[in-house]
Parts: C-alpha cells; structure tokens; sequence
C-alpha cells in the first residue's frame, strides 16, 4: 500500500521526520556490509545476488529464472491495484521517463581545422541491477526511479530485485 502524506495534516511534520530520517539507521557497519554484497556481487555475478536473496529474503531459488517475474505476473499484479494506486503510478513513471527522457544526450565529434577529431561519446551501462528493499514498508517510487532510466538509457540488460 502507497501512503499519502497531506501537508495539512496536524501529524505532518512527524510523519515527513520519520520517512526521511537516516542518521538514526546509518552507521560505518551497515556501510562496510553494503560494501562487501556489492564487491560479492561483482565477482560472482548473479551466483551471488542469489546467495543474497535466499540469505535476506528467504526466497527458494537457485537460478536468476526463480528470481524473475514473468510480464503476464506483473500485467495481472497492476491490474488488480486499486485506481488511485494505478493512477499514481502511471503518472509517476510518465513524469520520470518525461524527465530522464530529457536528459538523454547523443554521441557527437567534430573535426578541427588541423585534424584532430574531438567529440563525446555515449555509452549506457551495460549492465543495471535494483535492489529495492522491502522489510517495513513498499517501495514502488524506488522501482520507478531506478528501472525507468536505464530503460531510457537504453541498458542491454537490467535486473530488478523486489
């Protein structure tokens, strides 16, 4: 379930301190243990995404296939939201595929009159992985914001774990 913040509401300020406070949660071990999964991840590759999901999550899965979710799943899943929930989200991902869409930039070079050849070459990433947390609460805005650009950017390939 999204939830809603209403700036008028006599809670708001409490509400709003609680969703963004950090410092209370953040500390140099929870740094250093995000550090050895995302060094873990880049030496074993998906071998270890899912050693980490079976260790966080609990899930049953031994290959990246028991990881993802077929597009008929997620078809369904969307459809069955409510249509305050669906609305908020297609305007969401419209605002933010609006806005990254903009940011795109394309190769370019020229040629100087003594022949050097400058220029900027774009390159997306080869290769995206999402982890969004779940735990406490829901973060589809986290899905939104991560997956929607490297679709702009046109990534090969991109994993999204829930």
């Amino acid at each position: 379930m999204i939830s809603n913040l209403n700036s008028t509401q006599s809670d708001f300020q409490d509400k709003l301190s609680e969703l963004i406070t950090w410092e209370g949660i953040s500390n140099k071990e929870i740094t250093n243990a995000v550090d050895k999964i995302i060094a873990d991840i880049r030496a074993k590759g998906d071998a270890a995404l899912i050693d980490y999901s079976i260790k966080f999550d609990g899930v049953n899965a031994s290959s990246m296939a028991d990881l993802t979710i077929d597009i008929d799943t997620l078809k369904t899943t969307f459809d069955g939201l409510d249509n305050n929930n669906k609305t908020a989200l297609q305007i969401a991902a419209d605002r933010i595929r609006n806005y990254h869409e903009k940011q795109r930039q394309n190769t370019w070079t020229y040629t100087e009159d003594n022949g050097t050849i400058l220029g900027q070459k774009i390159t997306p990433i080869e290769c995206i992985g999402l982890y969004v947390p779940g735990g406490k609460a829901a973060y589809p805005s986290s899905v939104l914001m991560n997956a929607i650009p490297a679709k702009v950017a046109k990534s090969d390939r991109s994993h999204v774990v829930l």
